[in-house]
């Protein structure tokens, strides 16, 4: 109480360095933006080395074999093997070529063509995405 009477009006001051809003806001920035980049960047990187060793094998009959360019500029595109397979689908494939070339690899898997063939498909998959192949078993 005041000299005269009347109640003070106390004012808490706050501890919190950030408002709540706006921790919670960095959350949801942190979940939908920072996660799904992580994840995506740990695909690119160790997808390829646990699918060699973690994958199961699917018999599909091959239509065709080649390659995919992403980009515009000869300087600045990716390249990705692809098989096309009449009942698997497309399938880009991330794997050993067996100490082939890329064009002796793409040659062998043409020369299987409506034929089947045992493809390890890797157990570490990017969701809507073309479903990636780590080994071909050609049976030799």
């Amino acid at each position: 109480m005041s000299i005269q009477g009347k109640p003070r009006k106390v004012v808490l001051k706050s501890t919190e360095k950030f408002p709540r809003a706006t921790v919670w806001a960095l959350r949801v920035v942190a979940l939908v933006v920072v996660a799904p980049v992580a994840y995506g960047l740990a695909h690119m990187g160790f997808s390829p080395l646990y699918n060699q060793s973690h994958n199961h094998v699917k018999t599909c009959t091959i239509k065709s074999a080649g390659i995919a360019r992403t980009g515009t500029k000869s300087y600045n595109h990716t390249e990705y093997l692809y098989i096309a397979t009449t009942d698997c689908g497309y399938l880009r494939f991330r794997g050993s070529k067996q100490g082939l070339t890329q064009d002796e690899f793409i040659s062998r898997i043409n020369s299987y063509k409506g034929q089947k063939l045992d493809l390890a498909f890797g157990d570490w998959q990017l969701f809507l995405s073309d479903p990636e192949v780590s080994a071909v078993d050609f049976g030799d």
